[in-house]
């Protein structure tokens, strides 16, 4: 299986483009999440993001349109769960946030350091 790349594009801002590869093979309902919010394909999504939270040395918090309008929301309903094989190995890592089991939805952060 190929796994996608989804890109996000920061408008107006000098950091331009965003390109994450997503492991659909070891995260399926996270990437298939991630890269249906990413492309509108349910006629619902990211548009604009922001970013509302730096924590320094730690990552950068990512809100959305689709966020602002349903805080918790994902492709797969309010909330879903997804196992937490992949780990934040340093700093770009895309992560969906969560507040453990069952409480992954449409929030994303990314990574600026390793976590354990």
């Amino acid at each position: 299986m190929v796994n996608p790349t989804v890109f996000f594009n920061i408008v107006g801002e000098p950091l331009g483009c965003f390109s994450f590869g997503l492991c659909v093979d070891k995260v399926p309902k996270t990437a298939e999440n991630l890269h249906d919010l990413s492309t509108g394909e349910k006629g619902f999504g990211y548009e604009c993001p922001s970013f509302t939270e730096l924590f320094q040395d730690l990552c950068a918090r990512v809100v959305t349109s689709h966020t602002i309008m349903a805080w918790a929301a994902s492709i797969h309903g309010e909330k879903f769960d997804e196992n937490f094989t992949l780990k934040c190995t340093g700093p770009g890592i895309l992560s969906v946030a969560n507040a453990g089991p069952n409480t992954s939805s449409c929030l994303f952060l990314i990574s600026a350091a390793k976590t354990e």
